[in-house]
């Protein structure tokens, strides 16, 4: 199924969120969304990560894979 522009937004327990893809956008939009900029490292607790961020917040800076994954996919420390 292509993806279609209209459907940038989900419903989550009846929270609309905006979709908002890291690739998509620059470090000033980045600050703006309180996303890490780019070249941050994943702080994940849980693991060795080594990844850049790309999801979580200015404080705490994830990649996608801990945020959806962790510590399943990762060695703990």
């Amino acid at each position: 199924m292509k993806n279609q522009e209209q459907d940038r937004l989900v419903v989550l327990g009846g929270i609309e969120y905006d979709i908002v893809f890291a690739s998509e956008i620059d470090d000033e939009q980045r600050i703006e969304l309180d996303l890490p900029t780019r070249g941050t490292r994943c702080t994940c607790a849980v693991c060795v990560c080594e990844n850049d961020a790309d999801a979580g917040s200015v404080e705490h800076p994830m990649c996608g894979c801990c945020l959806a994954d962790c510590p399943d996919v990762h060695p703990a420390r």
